[in-house]
């Protein structure tokens, strides 16, 4: 009986600290984060990708956080190299709302930041910012703040396909 209660208070403590994660992660997209370019949430549809769920048995709670494949563009930035996609760069500039000036067409400026980011990469990477979507939302002690116990006892881990990018801008993230 103890045991059972046990587990419903890890999985209980595990949704809590998920649902937190989520809505920061979401909150963090609609106004930029800690990044100084502003919103990051043209569509919408990033944001909704963000979800969690919780698997395990008896002995382990895992929490896993689902998100878009380009999370980690969109917490450091994308650097130079291959094209971005022309649709998804002028589906980018009706969401945002971006009206080209003087007589260059919706269809040049959406070339011409292709060719930019291809070439230089995004702001955020060449300016080396962080949006703080990943790096401050999954921050090592604020999980060990909610779990240290049960995570020191092998009882909870939290995985997620974003983990092998948060490692890369948190090299203790286990």
């Amino acid at each position: 009986m103890a045991d059972a209660r046990l587990e419903d208070g890890l999985i209980r403590a595990m949704r809590n600290y998920l649902s937190l994660v989520v809505r920061d992660m979401r909150a963090k997209m609609a106004t930029g984060g800690a990044s100084p370019h502003r919103n990051m949430n043209a569509s919408g549809e990033s944001r909704k990708q963000i979800r969690f769920d919780i698997k395990g048995g008896p002995n382990q709670i895992i929490g896993i956080i689902y998100g878009p494949e380009h999370m980690d563009a969109l917490e450091k930035g994308r650097g130079p190299g291959r094209a971005p996609s022309m649709k998804a760069i002028r589906e980018w500039i009706d969401h945002k709302g971006i009206i080209p000036k003087g007589d260059i067409s919706k269809d040049s400026l959406a070339f011409l930041i292709q060719r930019s980011i291809k070439e230089k990469g995004t702001r955020m990477h060449q300016q080396n910012h962080r949006s703080g979507i990943l790096s401050e939302t999954l921050k090592r002690d604020r999980r060990l703040t909610f779990f240290a116990e049960a995570m020191d006892q092998g009882q909870l881990s939290i995985r997620s396909n974003l983990y092998p990018k948060l490692h890369a801008i948190d090299p203790q993230t286990p």
